[in-house]
């Protein structure tokens, strides 16, 4: 092998670790960015619940004591009873409790709710299912949205750049084969946008056809509202 081969082959060696050695790296990095965004969530969830459980129970009893008292005293009833009545229930009702049932101990705000929050508010979609209702827990909202919506955005353009690895590859394919440059971005990019709108938009709704007892349609309605973080809150998994 001739000094000139010699030096080329060392050259592309040395290259070739580089890149790798760039790949793990930037593995390593998403790997610690993607660990550390987990527990954010995990602890938002922890102190989401911890701040707004007991006023949700709170909420619930009167909710329950207010229906009793008028049953108790329908035949005697006022008008001014009947509209504070109509006033506590429209206030316990906008708090997002919901006016049937009489179980009190029950909790909106268990770690796999306070969990879903925390990805919905993060991610800005903002179904306004469940939302604080303490003064404690929407200072803690504030606070915990302002570091986690950039984090959040940091994550989704890495996840998106590993994402979209493999069509960057079949445009070089593509190229390979004949196509130009501006034909190749093309297909690549139709390819990304087909696959993506399976998977997030055409799939999704066969899922809640079959959990929510939704029509195909409202599936893809509901789909589309949150992938796009429209979010309007009028359909939610997790109601049926």
């Amino acid at each position: 092998m001739s000094l000139s081969s010699q030096l080329s082959y060392g050259f592309d060696f040395q290259n070739l670790c580089l890149r790798d050695k760039d790949r793990t790296g930037t593995s390593v990095q998403n790997g610690i960015l993607l660990l550390a965004y987990i527990l954010y969530i995990v602890l938002g969830a922890m102190i989401f619940g911890a701040l707004e459980k007991d006023f949700e129970v709170q909420q619930r009893c009167l909710a329950v004591k207010t229906k009793a008292d008028f049953l108790k005293n329908r035949s005697n009833m006022t008008r001014e009873d009947v509209q504070r009545f109509v006033q506590v229930m429209t206030s316990i009702i906008l708090s997002g409790i919901p006016p049937t049932g009489n179980r009190t101990a029950v909790s909106f705000w268990t770690f796999t709710n306070s969990f879903i929050t925390c990805i919905v508010t993060l991610s800005t979609i903002g179904y306004g299912t469940i939302f604080p209702k303490t003064t404690g827990g929407q200072m803690f909202c504030v606070v915990f949205a302002a570091i986690g919506i950039p984090l959040t955005i940091i994550l989704f353009k890495h996840v998106g750049m590993l994402v979209y690895l493999p069509f960057d590859k079949f445009g070089i394919y593509l190229q390979h084969k004949g196509i130009n440059e501006k034909n190749a971005y093309l297909w690549k990019n139709l390819l990304f946008i087909l696959i993506g709108s399976f998977f997030f938009l055409i799939l999704p709704p066969f899922v809640f056809m079959s959990l929510e007892n939704w029509s195909y349609i409202e599936g893809i309605y509901y789909s589309f509202n949150t992938i796009s973080t429209i979010g309007f809150g009028d359909y939610t998994v997790g109601k049926s």
